[in-house]
């Protein structure tokens, strides 16, 4: 069936213009000069969209926007002139489609008439399943883990500023999902089959700004051997995402500003600009109303990319989502991780999760199940393997590191005092068998399991049983078969040797992750040097697998160089 368009301005010779080009594309239009007679053909025909001035005789086109938006999904269009981009700002918060400047160039009126029509077929394909889950609903429901009532809100505004080429500015804390959203507000959107061009601004060096976002032309400057097509030319069709806009040198926000207002750019070394056609998405975890309180952000820009703000939930906000994104975290682990089986959690472990204060929210989260699958022995992770301090009066969990040859969390007081009152429970008795394990491993008879899914179960090579036997120092004994004796030990209960009870001053300056993680890459290096730096043997030598040892290595940066 062909679409219908409701003209409004009371320029006679742009209206037969307008008219003529959407009689090309097959679109019936009517025309209207004035806002009164625009109300009269919107009341008594149907339309499929609309595209207004904003400086109407009798009135403003506003009106028209907010009559539309408010009564009907219809999308509405208008028209700008030059100098008057804070009506199209407003004329966006109110509910329009999106906007375009004069002099009225068709190219974007094309691809305006285009994107408004893609949202047409959008809706008549909603329309179509309303009794069952459409594509797009789909698509949210596999991106945005969770079913709580602030996912299901947030669900309903990205289906809303799809449909929308307006700005929106994306604040939430960090770790919430915010390349996420704004992925999935491209991918529901017309422009879905142009390109998402994402883009760290405080990664970029300041200058390098320019040619990073606009391009370069070959020989603009020392080092331009070659032509370089700017972000903003890569985006074209499509999205672009600034993440971390408060980062952005001010000196940039002057450019940025020109670009997203004017829709033009010019590379470096260029004479003449060039017409881009994109959507500007932005996101920061800071707070830009304090920075253009203190002018280390441009108000002008923030009113820009601030069109419509979505604010992101918090994990700590949506507790009852945890279960879900957990087994969403685990089943993606186990599957770039190349593992058989997904790891599981327990009704405690879930119970603990959902008890935790999660400063880093999703990403927080997802990073606490990375450890825990690498510390679980087998495919099920207990309350221990979460490594998260116990909540009210419980005593705090003991960590247990697998590449780690110290205790944790030792009680320092009982090393320097006789007296019965002045001795510690290190831990308790349910725990020992823990930290019998951790002297076996200590001594070598035990391979390290670096992996929950290890096959091998070799011992560490001799220079490593000597290293490891040597850091529980002069006050352990060692009997025949070379199992370290704590000389001091109460009933069900270690006392660990006095290399091992240190006081506050001996604690790592850098932290307990920093400390372990060197103590795992020590111990990794020197596994890797007595095999001539041969990753198969080390892993077998280190009682894990070779994809392990590998992770492992990127992660701590050892490189064989």
């Amino acid at each position: 069936m062909t679409a219908t368009a409701l003209v409004v301005d009371d320029e006679v010779d742009l209206c037969r213009l307008m008219q003529i080009t959407l009689t090309k594309m097959g679109i019936k239009s009517d025309v209207a000069y004035t806002l009164a007679q625009a109300q009269t053909y919107w009341q008594t025909h149907q339309y499929d969209f609309c595209l207004t001035d904003l400086n109407l005789p009798d009135g403003s086109g506003l009106e028209l926007v907010k009559q539309i938006s408010g009564s009907s999904s219809t999308p509405i269009a208008v028209i700008t002139a030059h100098g008057s981009m804070d009506l199209a700002i407003e004329a966006l918060k109110l509910g329009a489609f999106d906007f375009v400047n004069k002099p009225l160039e068709l190219p974007r009126l094309r691809q305006l008439v285009d994107n408004a029509l893609k949202v047409i077929r959008q809706d008549n394909d909603a329309a179509a399943s309303l009794n069952e889950h459409t594509p797009e609903q789909q698509l949210l429901d596999h991106r945005l883990i969770g079913d709580s009532t602030v996912m299901h809100t947030l669900k309903n505004t990205i289906l809303k500023l799809a449909r929308s080429q307006a700005p929106v500015f994306l604040s939430g804390a960090s770790g919430t999902g915010k390349e996420v959203v704004a992925r999935l507000i491209h991918d529901l959107s017309p422009r879905r089959d142009g390109s998402f061009v994402p883009v760290n601004c405080g990664a970029i060096p300041s200058e390098l700004m320019e040619s990073e976002f606009f391009g370069h032309k070959k020989g603009s400057f020392t080092g331009a051997v070659a032509d370089k097509q700017g972000l903003f030319q890569q985006a074209s069709g499509g999205t672009l995402f600034l993440d971390e806009v408060a980062d952005l040198p001010l000196a940039m926000q002057v450019k940025l500003l020109r670009a997203i207002q004017e829709k033009n750019v010019r590379a470096i070394g260029d004479t003449k600009e060039v017409p881009v056609d994109i959507r500007i998405l932005s996101a920061t975890h800071k707070d830009l109303d304090q920075l253009v309180q203190i002018s280390a952000f441009r108000q002008d820009l923030y009113y820009r990319i601030n069109v419509i703000e979505l604010k992101l939930p918090a994990l700590n906000a949506r507790y009852d989502d945890i279960p879900a994104l957990a087994q969403h975290f685990l089943a993606l682990i186990a599957e770039e991780w190349q593992l058989d089986t997904p790891s599981q959690l327990t009704d405690d472990a879930y119970q603990r999760l959902q008890q935790h204060d999660f400063a880093g929210n999703v990403r927080e989260l997802r990073n606490i199940l990375e450890r825990a699958i690498t510390l679980a022995e087998t495919t099920t992770i207990d309350l221990n393997h979460l490594g998260l301090p116990e909540s009210g009066n419980n005593p705090q969990l003991l960590d247990f590191h697998p590449l780690n040859n110290d205790l944790l969390n030792t009680n320092t007081t009982a090393a320097n005092n006789n007296t019965d009152s002045a001795k510690a429970t290190l831990i308790t008795t349910s725990k020992s068998e823990n930290i019998r394990s951790s002297a076996q491993i200590a001594n070598g008879h035990t391979a390290i399991n670096l992996h929950p899914y290890r096959t091998h179960n070799q011992p560490y090579p001799s220079a490593i049983q000597a290293s490891s036997t040597a850091s529980f120092g002069p006050s352990s004994t060692q009997d025949d078969a070379g199992v370290s004796k704590a000389s001091n030990k109460l009933e069900g209960e270690i006392t660990p040797p006095l290399s091992m009870q240190t006081n506050s001053a001996d604690l790592p300056e850098k932290g307990l992750e920093v400390y372990l993680q060197e103590q795992e890459k020590r111990l990794i290096i020197m596994a890797l040097k007595q095999t001539g730096w041969n990753k198969t043997q080390a892993a077998e030598l280190l009682g894990t697998t070779f994809r392990s040892l590998r992770y492992r290595m990127k992660k701590l940066e050892i490189d064989e160089d």
